[in-house]
């Protein structure tokens, strides 16, 4: 796996910890982690923690979208643990394109966001 880019997953849960810049080669990780979980569970819930996060390029913009348009259905709870303003106003973007459940945590929240994507 990349130094930059962490996934990891509980019982209920995928997280994904980005530092820096998510290329689009990133989601040759990203996808089947998706995926494999979304088969083995039938849903996802997804824990994106962008503290460390500084974007994507472009040809990761367009991965991300495919992903999310292919598994649109398959999403049930996606929280955004944010660090910026524009990492929160991403989070409340996401709601349009989603049918998930979508919520933004403040960095000191942390522990909220993992408690609120992994229950019920």
């Amino acid at each position: 796996m990349p130094d930059h880019l962490e996934i990891s997953t509980t019982d209920r849960s995928i997280h994904i910890k980005p530092v820096g810049r998510i290329h689009a080669t990133d989601y040759d990780l990203i996808r089947p982690a998706v995926e494999s979980f979304i088969e083995r569970h039938g849903a996802a819930r997804i824990l994106f923690d962008c503290q460390e996060f500084d974007g994507w390029t472009p040809a990761a913009m367009w991965e991300d979208l495919k992903l999310g348009t292919h598994h649109a259905s398959d999403l049930e709870r996606i929280a955004f643990v944010v660090d910026s303003r524009w990492q929160a106003a991403l989070a409340a973007a996401c709601k349009v394109f989603l049918r998930a459940e979508v919520r933004a945590f403040d960095r000191d929240r942390l522990s909220e966001a993992l408690a609120w994507i992994d229950e019920g």
